[in-house]
């Protein structure tokens, strides 16, 4: 992905976004093969799926790294930018188009939005940069058990607010039981 990303690709949306996507699943069956039993539209589906996912999230980490570089070049009397604190990964010019598509208005808005936002949340999951189903499958291989929804969500959710999780998940547990029993 990082290979086909330019200035452009973080402004890109819809069926821009959508091509590059494309050509960065074309790619990526130059390089790895799809498991059997899976149709190449099905194989496809879920690799520009997972790319959109880590293009957000990339997206989402290089821009707080590099505010954090910034805040602390700031405390040490450097005035510098975002743009100075380029990841190593990415090309001058894509790094670029991501500094300026985060300074936009639009970009500005989403992002004070989303802060308030997440304020709001009543039970923020406290699993990082791993994903649920990670987080499921590294579990279920330790335990050599089946995993329910319920027991990832008191995992995912329980760093933080673990009584209160516990309760929710009692309550909600017992809620299912009863709503199976009534079937």
């Amino acid at each position: 992905m990082r290979a086909e990303w330019t200035y452009e690709t973080a402004f890109e949306k819809g069926r821009k976004r959508e091509a590059f996507l494309n050509r960065c699943v074309k790619k990526f069956r130059h390089y790895y093969y799809y498991p059997n039993g899976f149709t190449k539209g099905e194989a496809n589906s879920v690799v520009r799926e997972h790319l959109r996912r880590t293009m957000k999230q990339s997206m989402f980490t290089m821009k707080k790294n590099a505010t954090k570089e910034v805040d602390e070049a700031f405390k040490k009397g450097e005035n510098k930018k975002r743009h100075h604190f380029k990841p190593h990964f990415l090309e001058e010019d894509a790094w670029m188009g991501c500094c300026d598509y985060w300074e936009t208005e639009g970009h500005e808005k989403m992002s004070k939005i989303n802060t308030e936002n997440r304020k709001h949340l009543t039970f923020p999951h406290a699993s990082g940069a791993m994903t649920f189903e990670q987080r499921r499958s590294a579990k279920e291989e330790e335990t050599g058990e089946v995993m329910s929804e319920l027991e990832l969500f008191n995992i995912v959710y329980t760093k933080k607010h673990a009584e209160l999780m516990h309760i929710k998940v009692c309550c909600t547990n017992s809620l299912y039981h009863q709503n199976i029993k009534v079937k």
